[in-house]
């Protein structure tokens, strides 16, 4: 015959209890928090989110690990640029001037030193003279 051990039944939590327990000990953390505590401006998460076709969420996530690499700081600015410069060739100027307002308050809040951007959108090829788009 098997015997089995049932010490953990004094563990368990009745079920009428749980929704209870569940509203004290597991609290959601909103967008907001999560953009509160990466450094960024809502602005700069949604062009992370953007550029990477990701939610913004997952954006904020990523906006803090890279705020906290070496060079993060530029690879955000270099997103920003990116989306930039899809905005400007798709002609929605609107959205285009929301991103460099984001590009203009990552710029004056990052404390390290920002390596040289990529062409500014629009700007000539420097060989054949055509404009990229």
């Amino acid at each position: 015959m098997i015997s089995l051990n049932c010490d953990f039944a004094r563990d368990l939590i009745p079920v009428k209890e749980l929704p209870t327990l569940l509203s004290q000990r597991w609290q959601m953390i909103s967008l907001e928090d999560c953009i509160a505590m990466c450094g960024l401006t809502e602005t700069e998460i949604a062009a992370i989110a953007e550029h990477e076709h990701m939610p913004d969420i997952a954006a904020a996530t990523l906006g803090r690990y890279l705020m906290n690499r070496p060079h993060g700081v530029d690879q955000i600015r270099q997103m920003i640029v990116d989306d930039i410069r899809v905005a400007l060739c798709a002609g929605n100027k609107a959205h285009a001037g929301q991103l460099l307002s984001a590009l203009r308050h990552l710029l004056t809040t990052c404390s390290k030193g920002c390596g040289p951007l990529d062409p500014l959108p629009g700007a000539a090829d420097p060989v054949s003279g055509v404009p990229k788009c």
